[in-house]
């Protein structure tokens, strides 16, 4: 199975998105406000942390996002591509964000491979909703 993830930024309501960057890793926690005293309140997602293949030298747009510390909406789009003998067979599943802020930016350069530099960005996210089903601040409106 392969897996074709991007971030998106831009309008979830219209789903139009102007900025798109290839995802290399992601990880996301989200967990309950009081965890075990309140089993059953709404789950918030904590921190996001997305590796990202950087852009080139002319988009600032990553950085600016940390440096500005402003609130971004985007997606994050997971293609779950598996290919088959005689079909080629695709799924998406979409991590959706509203009021997401950048917390910490990490960049990565291997001096051995010239052609690739990384961006870790570890994110925090007010409300986001994956295939649908809304989670964090307004998930109980």
């Amino acid at each position: 199975m392969e897996v074709i993830a991007k971030l998106q930024f831009g309008d979830n309501f219209e789903k139009a998105y102007h900025q798109t960057y290839q995802v290399v890793g992601y990880h996301s926690l989200v967990s309950r406000r009081h965890n075990s005293f309140h089993p059953y309140t709404v789950p918030q997602c904590d921190m996001i942390e997305l590796t990202v293949v950087a852009p080139d030298k002319s988009d600032m747009g990553l950085y600016q996002w940390y440096l500005d510390n402003e609130k971004r909406s985007g997606c994050i789009s997971l293609d779950l591509q598996e290919v088959k003998a005689n079909e080629d067979s695709s799924v998406e599943h979409m991590l959706e964000f509203d009021d997401a802020q950048c917390f910490a930016i990490e960049e990565d350069y291997n001096v051995l491979n010239h052609s690739l530099r990384l961006f870790t960005l570890k994110v925090c996210v007010a409300n986001f909703s994956f295939d649908g089903i809304c989670f964090g601040l307004e998930a109980n409106t």
